[in-house]
């Protein structure tokens, strides 16, 4: 338990230090970027015991262009959730995809979000959207006023 805990809390704080390191250097993403951290996760879950299906959900994210797709399509939104077969795409048809957008103002600046299984614990995986994407929309927005 506590190995998994030290294990999260390392890929949350790797993936918050590349957020705070592009706001710190201004670095404006190239539109189709899309940055992965823990992909490799779902393999503890049962739906993903099956090689194939972890081997196509793997590839699916690995590739970005379909995860880039997506965010792009909920980018339009504060907040889009997708369950199982909500999802277009066969590869995940066995998860959930929770995405939160930021902003500057008014314009919406990229989008975040979450993949797991559809029995996550949706109340908690919104409530650290909801803090991230309003904590990067609020330093991104006071950013911008001061130059």
């Amino acid at each position: 338990m506590m190995r998994e805990m030290s294990s999260d809390l390392g890929e949350r704080r790797a993936f918050l230090g590349g957020i705070c390191e592009a706001i710190d250097r201004k670095i404006e993403p190239e539109p189709t970027s899309v940055q992965l951290s823990g992909a490799i996760n779902m393999l503890h879950f049962p739906e993903y015991s099956d090689v194939n299906k972890a081997k196509n959900f793997l590839a699916a994210v690995e590739g970005r262009s379909m995860l880039y797709d997506l965010l792009k399509r909920a980018s339009k939104l504060e907040f889009s959730i997708t369950i199982g077969n909500e999802n277009e795409d066969e590869t995940f048809k066995d998860c959930s995809i929770v995405t939160a957008t930021y902003r500057v103002g008014d314009e919406p600046m990229g989008s975040f979000g979450i993949i797991g299984p559809t029995r996550m614990n949706y109340g908690k995986v919104i409530s650290v959207l909801e803090f991230m994407r309003r904590s990067l929309s609020e330093i991104l927005t006071n950013d911008s006023e001061d130059d």
